[in-house]
């Protein structure tokens, strides 16, 4: 929804989300919550000596602001973990080898995805550019359902709820396409589970639809179904999971699970996390 501005930020946000990993261990209003949060777990962190030693090796440079266990701090706490995020980087793509003239680099399928992608389908309206998104924020009338909806209750007002301006009412913002493939569940509230679910919802002109959302609220691109055959949102599936990419442009260190780390505790994986 547009609320925070920077990987900085976004870092810090998971921690004191109650919703993602605070859960209901801090009593209090919301900031205050978010607060102890944060708090704790950076007191966790100038607890261990060698996080210390990185931070101190990683933020030399403020070592004459920040001093001792003050290093570790929640600016250079969302700045560690946006610096690693940044070198997570996708450019080896079945997609992108096509464009760099590799025309084997796409099936027949893929190939007939892509042509729909620019044209019948509409999807490059909004999923534009390298990173498949213009970075806008759209109304596109996905039904308040998926996981999450009842962890809190009510009605998730998208844009709205961080400009408290109406017209931004269930506007969310566009993501990109890349890696669509392993990222589901779709939507900003996980209701579809497939990205065949995905191209049907668009297919039959936003619908199953929000009950608040009328037709002159939504994108202008989203109000009249695309009439595409069974074949054709086939074909957009298999272009979108040609924007897969598999690694192997990365740092081999970005992609290896440490043995060890400073804390003590064992190494987990994606899923495999507890």
């Amino acid at each position: 929804d547009g609320r925070i501005r920077g990987l900085e930020d976004q870092a810090k946000g998971p921690i004191g989300s109650r919703v993602e990993m605070r859960g209901d261990a801090y009593p209090g209003d919301e900031d205050d919550a978010e607060e102890q949060s944060l708090s704790y777990v950076l007191g966790k962190l100038r607890a261990i000596p060698e996080y210390l030693e990185l931070f101190a090796d990683a933020f030399a440079e403020h070592a004459d602001i920040y001093t001792g266990a003050a290093i570790i701090n929640p600016s250079t706490y969302g700045r560690a973990i946006a610096a690693y995020e940044r070198e997570l980087v996708t450019r080896n793509s079945a997609y992108d080898r096509y464009v760099e003239g590799g025309d084997s680099a796409l099936t027949a399928e893929q190939l007939a995805g892509l042509e729909l992608f620019h044209t019948t389908a509409k999807c490059a309206k909004c999923h534009s550019g390298p990173m498949f998104s213009d970075f806008s924020f759209a109304v596109q009338g996905v039904p308040q359902e998926g996981e999450g909806k009842d962890i809190i209750p009510g009605d998730d007002l998208g844009r709205e709820e961080h400009t408290l301006d109406p017209s931004d009412r269930y506007a969310f913002r566009t993501p990109t396409l890349r890696n669509v493939e392993i990222t589901a569940p779709y939507m900003h509230d996980g209701v579809f589970a497939t990205l065949r679910e995905v191209v049907e919802f668009y297919n039959d002109g936003a619908q199953p639809r929000h009950p608040a959302v009328t037709n002159d609220m939504l994108h202008p691109d989203l109000r009249d179904p695309l009439a595409l055959s069974g074949a054709e949102m086939d074909a957009l599936v298999a272009f979108m999971e040609s924007l897969t990419d598999p690694g192997t442009l990365l740092d081999p260190m970005l992609l290896t699970v440490p043995e060890t780390v400073p804390s003590g505790l064992p190494p987990v994986f994606g899923v495999n996390a507890p």
